[in-house]
């Protein structure tokens, strides 16, 4: 969700004279064509300044409709054959590749840019078994301000 409302807080449009806001902003289908699809600005962007490190805590820490009576957010991927939390709490850091979000330890990307899987409270890397028509998938790390082609 943080991440999702960084992208859209700093990419998206707003007609003149409004202010940014959820009923105001918006993404054209070229803009999202242009950012997913080939890697790039949208035409016309202009860098603007916008958010904060408490911009990043307060969407990652938002209680999703799907929150408990505690207001903890479940993630999506929960009781699957990856489980991603450690199981350790915490407020900003963790652990052997894990991040904090929402007050708990979740595993991130491994080596290979395949999540991780906690295995006794511990992230591990997965075997990258992707293919695409029957050819291996090509990843392209989403790192750098060029795309790669």
């Amino acid at each position: 969700v943080a991440a999702m409302q960084g992208w859209y807080d700093g990419f998206s449009r707003v007609e003149r004279g409004q202010e940014r806001g959820p009923l105001t902003s918006y993404f054209t289908i070229e803009d999202m064509r242009a950012m997913i699809m080939e890697g790039r600005l949208p035409d016309g962007y202009e860098i603007r300044h916008w958010g904060s490190m408490q911009d990043f805590t307060d969407a990652a820490n938002k209680a999703l409709p799907c929150a408990d009576k505690a207001g903890n957010n479940p993630p999506w991927w929960e009781n699957t054959a990856c489980e991603s939390l450690t199981g350790q709490s915490c407020n900003m850091y963790c652990d052997g590749g894990a991040s904090c979000l929402s007050g708990r330890c979740v595993c991130g990307l491994g080596s290979n840019g395949i999540s991780m899987c906690a295995v006794g409270g511990v992230c591990v890397e997965r075997e990258d078994t992707c293919t695409y028509f029957g050819e291996p998938c090509r990843r392209i790390a989403a790192d750098g301000p060029k795309a790669p082609w």
